[in-house]
This record gives C-alpha cells, sequence and structure tokens, in this order.
C-alpha cells in the first residue's frame, strides 16, 4: 500500500474504499506498505501509517 509522496490517508487514494474491497473478498493475508517519510523521521511517519492502515482495516 503506498499513497506517496503523502502519508496514507492524506493523499489521492480513497483507503476507506481500498479497506472495503478487501473486506469484500475475504482478504486475510499480509500486506506491504511502501511509503515515504514527508516529515523526515521515518520511524514516525511509518508509525502514523500503520496505526492509520490498522485502525481502517479493523473497522471492516
Amino acid at each position: 500500500m503506498k499513497d506517496n509522496p503523502h502519508l496514507l490517508g492524506q493523499g489521492k487514494i480513497d483507503f476507506e474504499k481500498v479497506a472495503e474491497a478487501i473486506a469484500d473478498i475475504g482478504f486475510g493475508g499480509w500486506a506491504q506498505l511502501e511509503t515515504v517519510a514527508p516529515s523526515g523521521d521515518v520511524r514516525k511517519d511509518m508509525k502514523t501509517n500503520l496505526d492509520y492502515i490498522r485502525r481502517l482495516l479493523a473497522k471492516h
């Protein structure tokens, strides 16, 4: 998952729809994040991305 050069959920991709589609097909495997660190702090931005996508997927 990526939406470079933005953090997940802050760019053009509608990750709410992506999460719905993932749930609709019953996918339960691994996903890979291929994201940038717009703040320059890789750990902080990765945590932000992980927290966002985990919260979003947990809703579905």
